[in-house]
């Protein structure tokens, strides 16, 4: 766990940023380390898409991830549409529309869907 000191020295390098906490009780080391290594995988996704994106001259470039959806199983719910933040998703007459062009490999509409029908796969690009 890095102190205070060090937390504040490693923000003092941005000049914006946001902190998150995400308290979580877990008395077993394992199980801790897998938890957090997976958070910190989603938050490296988060920060590969908006790191920069408020920026129109610095676009980020897009991940090496994009998402697959199983638009069978999809319930209709929107709740990957509230999350992309690139448009890539979109509700038309109650269903889900995708421009998979748009999407940046955040996989955050993977960590709401509430019937895991999206995935990310390899983004091939030609």
């Amino acid at each position: 766990m890095p102190s205070v000191a060090e937390c504040k020295n490693f923000l003092d390098e941005y000049i914006e940023g946001v902190v998150f906490h995400i308290p979580k009780k877990i008395s077993d080391k394992e199980e801790y380390i897998t938890w957090s290594n997976e958070i910190n995988t989603k938050l490296l996704n988060v920060d590969c898409c908006c790191f920069f994106s408020d920026r129109a001259s610095e676009p980020a470039d897009k991940g090496v991830s994009i998402e697959k959806t199983d638009l069978d199983s999809c319930i209709g719910c929107g709740l990957c549409v509230d999350v992309c933040y690139f448009k890539a998703r979109k509700m038309e007459d109650g269903n889900l529309t995708i421009e998979r062009e748009a999407c940046y490999g955040c996989g955050l509409c993977v960590d709401v869907c509430p019937v895991n029908c999206i995935t990310m796969e390899e983004r091939i690009s030609g």
